[in-house]
């Protein structure tokens, strides 16, 4: 018997101490190593705003969230939103690609 295996008595189980066999390890660490070359020091992008620092993507998020607004108070007056059938996945999608479009345009490379 192995010393990272165990046969239980009386029932046929192999118990193995990791998930992982041992040559595999090796590589899985280095392939987990090279994908946290796309990481950067820089930190997120941020911007002060009465004298504290914010993340961008919170400004994004508040710009897609009032633009969604916006949206649908212009499809009530227009009259678009009663033919919608899905109104929140429209006005949800809508207020994503808002705060994507704005992160593209203001932090994008």
């Amino acid at each position: 018997m192995s010393g990272a295996a165990a046969l239980h008595a009386g029932k046929n189980i192999i118990v193995t101490s990791s998930f992982w066999p041992f040559r595999v390890k090796p590589l899985t660490t280095t392939a987990s190593l090279l994908m946290l070359t796309g990481c950067s020091l820089r930190g997120a992008p941020s911007f002060p705003l009465v004298g504290a620092y914010f993340p961008a993507w919170m400004m994004c998020a508040i710009i897609g969230i009032l633009a969604a607004v916006c949206f649908r108070v212009a499809f009530l007056a227009l009259g678009i939103d009663a033919i919608l059938r899905f109104r929140l996945f429209t006005y949800v999608s809508l207020g994503v690609l808002i705060a994507l479009l704005v992160w593209a345009l203001a932090f994008g490379p």
